[in-house]
């Protein structure tokens, strides 16, 4: 399915589309397919729903329904810069009353999943994408945990029931970790603070916590997901802008 531009490729590890049957089979499938040729599978757990909305969409219920990758590959990259970039929208018109649910959660399967100062940092939410509903408004912000420290960017208001595009990348330089985040091709925050890059063994995790991170009903998120892209590298903005101008037409853009 093509609907502009090509996506960039370069460094492309992960590529989950639902519209594209061969990433995602169907209703009940339980595994959502990379179509990177690197064989990155997510499996899905707790029955994600399906809909034709925008060509083809996975539903998360804000309740026990995710998706996870787990592996010896995903534990190397992380050791270095990467990029994420998710396709989603609120499908009820609320991302749900959790004031702390993740979008995409990345963090050390040795994490205590305790929320005590002492234990945050390198095994809890190394690095997470976090929603907070304020005032029955939504909003996004970037964050990071560093020993006891969360760092967040500023934050960015949606409108519930349209698609965004969102990347967010990580930038590892010597011990500095610098993350950058985008809307829809356009920057919106910049991030840093010291601390080593991942270790271990790692898993994503998307519309709750990792394992190993913060253990808490709230970290769920009710969201719709239709794309989901890794890459192994620091993605610019033009390449950015790139990928959202392929897709745009779909999400009605």
């Amino acid at each position: 399915m093509q609907y502009g531009p090509k996506i960039v490729t370069s460094g492309l590890i992960t590529h989950l589309d639902v519209a594209d049957k061969k990433s995602y089979a169907g209703s009940g499938a339980t595994i959502w397919r990379d179509l990177s040729g690197r064989n990155e599978h997510y499996t899905l757990y707790n029955s994600p729903t399906f809909a034709n909305n925008f060509g083809g969409e996975l539903r998360f219920d804000g309740v026990g329904a995710y998706a996870r990758r787990r592996s010896s590959n995903i534990n190397t990259l992380l050791q270095g810069s990467f990029s994420i970039e998710i396709w989603m929208r609120s499908y009820t018109g609320t991302f749900g009353t959790n004031h702390n649910g993740r979008f995409v959660s990345v963090a050390n399967d040795a994490g205590t999943g305790s929320d005590g100062d002492g234990s945050r940092g390198t095994d809890n939410d190394n690095t997470y994408f976090n929603i907070v509903n304020q005032n029955a408004s939504s909003y996004l912000s970037l964050n990071g945990w560093t020993g006891t420290y969360c760092s967040e960017s500023s934050v960015t208001y949606l409108n519930t029931d349209k698609y965004y595009q969102v990347v967010f990348t990580v930038d590892v330089v010597g011990g500095g970790v610098y993350q950058n985040y985008y809307l829809n091709g356009n920057s919106r925050a910049f991030l840093s603070w010291s601390r080593s890059p991942f270790s271990g063994n790692n898993n994503i995790t998307l519309a709750m916590h990792s394992a190993g991170a913060l253990d808490d009903p709230l970290s769920n998120v009710k969201v719709a997901f239709a794309i989901f892209k890794f890459y192994s590298r620091v993605l610019s903005v033009a390449e950015i802008r790139q990928n959202f101008n392929a897709n745009r037409a779909r999400f009605g853009l």
